[in-house]
């Protein structure tokens, strides 16, 4: 759960607002947020339980240029020349040195 808070002061992770007064933001629980808000003078707050709207960055599929068969992962890079090469495993860093 995340909690937006409008204070006066600002005390922890908080953004600045054009009125002079701060947007103070409190993640956990209810219990945790809770404890947190006593000590704090708020003017008003909003609940925000799900967070939406956040784009899902996919990354395309990448094959081995040793093989040819999909990397799942991170890929080891192989640099020849001006040329970078994407591989599954470490056998054509090794297979190179011939």
């Amino acid at each position: 759960m995340a909690i937006f808070a409008l204070v006066d002061a600002c005390e922890g992770e908080c953004y600045k607002l054009l009125d002079g007064r701060y947007m103070m933001v409190l993640r956990g629980t209810l219990k945790d947020v809770e404890e947190n808000l006593s000590g704090t003078r708020v003017s008003q707050y909003f609940l925000a339980v799900e967070r939406s709207g956040v784009p899902k960055v996919r990354r395309a599929e990448i094959t081995c240029d040793y093989c040819g068969g999909e990397i799942r992962g991170e890929p080891v890079t192989v640099r020849m020349g001006r040329k970078v090469y994407y591989a599954c495993c470490k056998t054509v860093t090794l297979l190179r040195n011939y």
